[in-house]
């Protein structure tokens, strides 16, 4: 409380009581007026989505769809085609192996043990 007499001192209860925060918008919306609006936007922003139709003998009528089976189709064939050939290179490799193999004087079999490298126990 301020004194009669003191002059210096600003009076700060005179005037009207100020709230804290920010101050509120005479249009301010609602939460559920908020909650509407986003739901319409959200709405009008969803595109629908469009399903092919389908004949009775199990065509598409969209040529979209036709084209893209005819390339997975192509794809198909082209993966199977290539498989063969790596098969068939790896094949190669192999017999080229076991020729070089043969030729170095170097045993074939595979199940052949190599000498360990570590000494024994006892003889450190």
């Amino acid at each position: 409380m301020k004194q009669p007499e003191d002059s210096k001192t600003m009076d700060f209860l005179d005037g009207e009581k100020l709230g804290r925060g920010r101050p509120r918008r005479q249009d301010a919306l609602s939460g559920a007026d908020r909650a509407k609006r986003y739901r319409e936007k959200r709405k009008a922003r969803a595109a629908p989505i469009k399903r092919d139709a389908v004949t009775e003998n199990g065509s598409s009528t969209s040529p979209s769809r036709g084209m893209l089976e005819s390339r997975v189709m192509l794809l198909n064939a082209d993966n199977l085609r290539l498989s063969d050939a790596l098969r068939e290179a790896f094949d190669k490799i192999a017999a080229l192996e076991k020729a070089l193999m043969r030729a170095s004087g170097i045993n074939v079999t595979r199940h052949e043990k190599s000498p360990s490298k570590k000494p024994a126990r006892n003889q450190r």
